[in-house]
């Protein structure tokens, strides 16, 4: 399941054109990811499911006083789980198709 899913991130973020070179403006860049990374991105989004907070930046932080220390920065970057989630697929995509003109009442007879 992780393998399949990985392999159709990796087609949606290539058919979306995602950046794959870092730039000066632009640090967040694609490179493909696995099954394995897929798990861990599993891991996290049940863990945020479970230890809810107002934003998920928070999940990052290091430095917090009055909340739980959260050790997701050990396991994913805050950059590749933005990634991730951005271009993540289930499914395979499908090429847009170009719609169909109606068909004239006259044209059915």
């Amino acid at each position: 399941m992780y393998a399949i899913i990985a392999e159709n991130t990796n087609l949606y973020a290539a058919a979306n054109n995602a950046p794959t070179i870092r730039t000066p403006t632009n640090s967040r860049y694609w490179w493909p990811t696995s099954k394995d990374e897929i798990r861990v991105l599993f891991g996290v989004l049940i863990y945020m499911g479970i230890h809810r907070e107002p934003n998920y930046k928070i999940y990052w932080e290091t430095s917090k006083t009055h909340r739980p220390n959260h050790t997701v920065s050990k396991h994913i970057s805050l950059n590749r789980y933005e990634n991730l989630h951005r271009y993540l697929h289930i499914s395979p995509s499908k090429p847009n198709r170009e719609p169909q003109e109606p068909l004239d009442d006259e044209d059915e007879h």
